[in-house]
């Protein structure tokens, strides 16, 4: 069993250079905040259902934020959007694309929770938040065994296989869209979900999933 390296709870994922558990994860996002991000954009986040708790990370269209919602204690991975041309296109592709996605249920996949307007001629998505590195880290794959490595591809398997099952493609995965974590063995999350249809109003597309699970496959090197 891994210990936090801060409280010394049980702690994910195993073997990293300073395991931390799911509360000392979040007090570790808090303390990177050190530029005050949130507090400089009061005019986005006024109209939004959450309440911002700090930055996670940067993007090229936007940022996505630790939150939670107005009166609920429960994180999200808020991720803001814009400006944009075309928010009421993506607006209407997330109301034709809701029900699909508020149906999807797989251990493996984070859920698109929320979509909405902002300020500012932008865009949010709530998703779930889901803590731990990514396989982007290559300090991540170093401290998979063979058998975890085999265990992730299969969990990404099955869950592209229910996404297909109701008509959704995820067409963004790549080693910075899987999480993983380990407590009594390996559990790889998938996360992103719903942001190729909805913002880029991407047609599905199954051969481009299954292509990129080949692709995340030759990376953890399973054949």
């Amino acid at each position: 069993m891994t210990r936090c390296s801060r409280c010394g709870a049980q702690a994910s994922p195993r073997g990293l250079t300073q395991p931390l558990c799911p509360g000392c994860l979040i007090a570790s996002v808090l303390e990177s905040d050190d530029d005050g991000d949130a507090e400089g954009q009061d005019e986005v986040f006024s109209d939004i259902p959450y309440q911002i708790v700090t930055l996670i990370e940067r993007h090229a269209d936007g940022a996505t934020y630790l939150a939670h919602p107005a009166g609920a204690s429960a994180h999200v991975a808020l991720r803001i959007i814009g400006p944009r041309h075309d928010v009421p296109a993506i607006l209407n592709r997330a109301r034709v694309w809701e029900t699909a996605l508020a149906q999807v249920r797989n251990p493996h996949i984070a859920r698109l929770l929320d979509a909405g307007p902002a300020a500012d001629h932008s865009v949010y998505l709530a998703a779930e938040f889901i803590g731990g590195p990514s396989l982007a880290l290559s300090s991540c794959r170093e401290q998979l065994t063979t058998a975890d490595r085999q265990a992730v591809v299969a969990q990404l398997a099955a869950a592209i296989a229910v996404l297909h099952e109701r008509g959704l493609t995820h067409l963004k995965l790549d080693t910075s869209h899987v999480k993983i974590r380990v407590d009594d063995g390996v559990h790889a999350t998938m996360i992103g979900l719903g942001t190729a249809l909805i913002v880029d109003g991407l047609a599905p597309n199954p051969k481009q999933d299954l292509d990129a699970l080949a692709s995340l496959a030759c990376v953890l090197g399973v054949q």
